[in-house]
């Protein structure tokens, strides 16, 4: 059979109409080819199997959340990729899981909040509950961020910092132990959050010890909390060191030092 006029799947979808895209794909899947040159629509490129994977799934929200992954897996054409995913969200748990996971990768929560809330009813799985978590936390809702952020970090570590940063609310001394046990595996963001707490409370031994594990992640914020540490205690050689390797790591942020020399030339 002749391949079909693929322009026409273009022209929907150039113009926002994914759901009759999806549906026109699905009606000629065995029609299209595995192999040829890839479509462009809109900046992003859609390959002849990743248009056949759309075209056979078994529902039209399906066929729609395929071609939403294909455009939001490409750099740059993530705006693209959330605006197909919105389509899908209403139309399967998958898709609505998928939109609020793109809309807190973008930091809006407050759209992000009822359609990862609608996805954990339908699959209760960790990674959903923490990202649920992550938002309520992000949005004052401790209470809930605990509750979702609690189931999470038992089974993924990764959750373990968000929970801590909950927990610090008010049970302070649990989110010690938790940021200790984390920082003991070499969690990500544990370290920093343990050193800046005992840096607080004068303890700091604790903290320098605390602020060094987290260099050793790799996490750049980590060293230049150190620096001000050093500089606080009059260690000006261990600071600019420390400092240094903030900058190298990232960490692009005026020190303290610097912002006085800056305001005693403007005085």
């Amino acid at each position: 059979m002749r391949n079909p006029p693929i322009a026409e799947f273009a022209r929907l979808v150039d113009g926002g109409e994914y759901l009759r895209a999806a549906q026109w794909l699905r009606g000629v899947a065995d029609t299209l080819p595995l192999v040829g040159d890839s479509l462009v629509v809109r900046g992003a490129q859609l390959t002849p199997q990743e248009l056949r994977d759309a075209a056979e799934q078994e529902t039209d929200g399906a066929a729609v959340f395929s071609l939403a992954s294909a455009i939001w897996a490409q750099d740059g054409a993530e705006l693209f990729g959330l605006d197909v995913l919105a389509a899908a969200a209403p139309m399967s748990n998958e898709g609505a899981a998928a939109y609020g996971e793109a809309l807190h990768w973008f930091g809006n929560e407050e759209q992000a909040l009822p359609w990862l809330r609608h996805a954990v009813t339908g699959n209760d799985s960790s990674f959903l509950r923490g990202l649920l978590g992550e938002v309520c936390l992000a949005l004052g809702l401790i209470d809930e961020a605990i509750s979702n952020l609690e189931v999470a970090a038992s089974e993924r570590t990764m959750f373990g910092v968000p929970l801590a940063e909950a927990l610090l609310s008010g049970a302070t001394v649990r989110a010690e132990e938790l940021l200790r046990e984390l920082t003991e595996v070499e969690e990500y963001g544990a370290a920093i959050l343990l050193g800046n707490m005992l840096k607080s409370r004068g303890d700091e031994v604790g903290a320098e010890h605390a602020l060094r594990a987290g260099e050793l992640t790799g996490d750049a914020y980590s060293s230049y909390n150190l620096g001000t540490l050093y500089e606080m205690q009059g260690r000006q050689s261990e600071a600019l060191s420390a400092y240094a390797r903030a900058r190298a790591g990232g960490d692009l942020r005026v020190t303290p030092g610097e912002w006085r020399a800056l305001n005693a030339s403007e005085d």
